[in-house]
């Protein structure tokens, strides 16, 4: 699980990048007038409007919060996020990686078992 946080919320709010990741209209509208204001044409706006398609569909799946250490604020629901990510953690990751380990574990069964047998048809060859 990935968590994103917006340290500093009390300085500079996390409400703008938290709505373009929410939104991809609200991205491609900032991204417009930065264009705009900036000149920007050609393959640099292009790539970044491609790349904008892709951060979509990325930013769907992660939990993010804005937080600030002076005032606390958003301390609670940054708790709150962790523990979700920890448990998310627990039953995707954690499952996923023992079945692999066990998957892991049998291979190295068969293989210690087919060189106990080449090794016995070697020792019952050698006595004939």
């Amino acid at each position: 699980p990935l968590v994103i946080v917006f340290n500093k919320s009390d300085v500079v709010g996390s409400e703008v990048c938290m709505e373009w990741m929410d939104s991809y209209e609200k991205f491609q509208e900032a991204l417009d007038d930065f264009m705009s204001t900036e000149g920007g044409q050609g393959y640099y706006a292009s790539l970044t409007r491609s790349l904008s398609l892709v951060l979509d569909e990325f930013y769907t799946t992660l939990d993010r919060v804005g937080v600030s250490a002076a005032t606390g604020d958003g301390i609670e629901q940054f708790w709150n996020v962790v523990e979700k990510a920890a448990d998310n953690f627990d039953e995707d990751y954690v499952s996923d990686l023992q079945c692999k380990v066990d998957e892991q574990n049998a291979k190295k069964r068969a293989l210690a078992r087919d060189s106990l047998k080449r090794m016995q048809r070697d020792l019952e060859t050698k006595e004939s």
